[in-house]
């Protein structure tokens, strides 16, 4: 059901244990940052409507003494629902969202009460939506959240003096839409929801986890890398590496997990010169983890940061790299199902070479230096689980071309589950180059999804007679922008894209395509 935004304003008294109403707000919002300063509330942006999702960058200001509100200052330069909290007398916003596709934003602004302004300050580095703000020793910390549905872990801290923002630890979960709160100079992380499962389905938690930022040394972490993105189980060897600045005092070492963070293994990290770590004392600390030949899998690699004189750990920092003993995936072969001299469809066919495991979420991208190539819309394609020994297609690949070439070599770069581990090349023939004008379209169409039901691809056709703008959008049943998959200017044509949706809840969802004035909606469910 649709819920109603609410205005209403209520003050508890501890001592006697009862709640007081007072004077609504004049616009009643959801989402809004709220902070207290100069002994007036003060509530920012959020979301008027929340029926349509309509941000508001509207400043409100409560005065308790009064029973008042003020909703007459300068708003914020932008529209969102951001976090709000009080430093050096200025009241700093942080992040938020805006809309659709709802990404976690950057932006930072600070309003100056005294002169009514808002002035830009440095952007978080990561985008972040259902995230909190705390206040410890004069600097912000801004901690969790998500952009688009992806995590945000990376705790990070703006120091006012620089105008900047820097990554220190990751929280050892995925925390968003989480409470928080400051004591003793400690960050305490409260509830929320956590993702769980391989269909990052949203869970609340009770968990309570404490942060330290006198113990955390993540701020002189450079790097952490791995060599390989897949090795051969019982073959290979992974060096695992990193650059620490300022390493007195510490030991470094990893711990190789499995996806559910089950530790595999551990490894000590070296700067001797003795473990392919570069010169000794170099602060590059490095050692190569044999490959166990057991099943194929992914791993994640942690990075433990202990001190030698307490033997405590002081810093446990999670997947801060990644690397797989699935497959590999590889080219098998192509097809070209349609070309003409300025453009040629691919359609690639994956082989996954592994003999136990079954590979998520594939998907792959081409990329090309021939300069023949002008384009290449809709790049990844979704090739969805592979099994041991499968062999699997996706929809085609749009390349747009110039001069006629006769062949094309690319590099396919294949991922699962937005991983990136294998990479391959291939030569595409390009024969008879000749405009089929049969094959043109004399119409625009969007066909009917198949198959549909479907779970959890499905393939959506569609056709422009002549060269047009084209955008190809999904929507829920509530008329909220999900995905775009395609937002380019295509030649005539008839085009087949394969949608996944692996990462969302079954139900009734819409696609239209736009071509120039040609406007089509159709519906398709998804039953998981």
């Amino acid at each position: 059901t649709t819920g109603v935004d609410l205005g209403t304003v209520e003050v508890y008294d501890p001592l006697s244990d009862t709640w007081e109403t007072k004077a609504p707000m004049p616009k009643p919002r959801t989402n809004a940052g709220v902070c207290v300063f100069d002994d007036k509330i003060y509530i920012i942006g959020g979301i008027k409507d929340s029926s349509v999702f309509n941000f508001s960058n509207d400043l409100q200001i409560y005065h308790p003494n009064t029973d008042t509100w003020d909703t007459t200052k300068t708003p914020m330069n932008y529209k969102r629902d951001p976090y709000a909290c009080v430093l050096d007398d200025l009241i700093f916003v942080i992040g938020g969202t805006d809309g659709p596709p709802y990404a976690g934003l950057h932006r930072v602004e600070a309003y100056d009460t005294t002169f009514n302004t808002w002035t830009q300050k440095a952007n978080t580095q990561e985008g972040r939506k259902g995230s909190s703000v705390e206040i410890i020793n004069g600097e912000i910390y801004a901690i969790g959240g998500e952009d688009i549905g992806k995590p945000v872990m990376d705790l990070e801290v703006y120091d006012p003096f620089a105008d900047s923002w820097t990554k220190l630890s990751q929280t050892p979960i995925w925390y968003t839409l989480h409470a928080s709160s400051v004591f003793k100079d400690k960050i305490y992380l409260i509830g929320g929801s956590i993702i769980g499962g391989r269909n990052d389905i949203f869970q609340p938690t009770s968990i309570i986890y404490e942060y330290d930022p006198h113990k955390d040394l993540t701020g002189l972490v450079d790097f952490v890398n791995v060599n390989r993105r897949y090795a051969a189980p019982g073959i290979d060897s992974v060096l695992i590496m990193t650059k620490i600045r300022n390493p007195a005092g510490i030991t470094l070492s990893s711990k190789i997990q499995a996806p559910d963070q089950t530790p595999v293994d551990s490894l000590q990290l070296f700067d001797d010169g003795n473990h392919h770590d570069g010169e000794a004392d170099d602060s590059l600390f490095a050692n190569l983890w044999p490959v166990l030949p057991v099943e194929e899998r992914f791993y994640y690699v942690d990075l433990k940061i202990t001190r030698i004189d307490t033997d405590t750990i002081v810093n446990h920092m999670n997947n801060m790299a990644n690397f797989s003993t699935i497959g590999p995936i590889v080219f098998d072969h192509y097809e070209v199902p349609f070309h003409n001299p300025t453009r040629f469809s691919l359609k690639l066919f994956l082989r996954n070479d592994g003999s136990v495991a079954t590979a998520h979420g594939v998907s792959a991208e081409v990329s090309t230096a021939d300069t023949n190539v002008t384009g290449i819309p809709a790049n990844n394609q979704s090739f969805g689980d592979m099994a041991p020994g499968q062999t699997k297609t996706s929809g085609n690949y749009l390349i747009n071309t110039q001069n006629n070439p006769t062949s094309v070599k690319f590099i396919v770069r294949i991922f699962s589950d937005d991983f990136f581990f294998w990479s391959d090349s291939l030569t595409v023939i390009i024969t008879g180059l000749t405009e089929n004008v049969a094959s043109i379209p004399t119409e625009y169409t969007l066909k009917q999804n198949y198959p549909n039901p479907f779970n959890p691809t499905t393939n959506i056709e569609f056709s422009v007679p002549k060269t047009s703008e084209v955008t190809l959008k999904i929507f829920n049943i509530v008329g909220q922008q999900v995905e775009i998959l395609i937002s380019d200017r295509l030649s005539a044509g008839s085009y087949s894209y394969e949608w996944d949706a692996s990462k969302l809840a079954s139900g009734v969802y819409l696609y239209r395509l736009q071509a120039g004035k040609f406007v089509e909606t159709k519906k398709m469910v998804l039953i998981r």
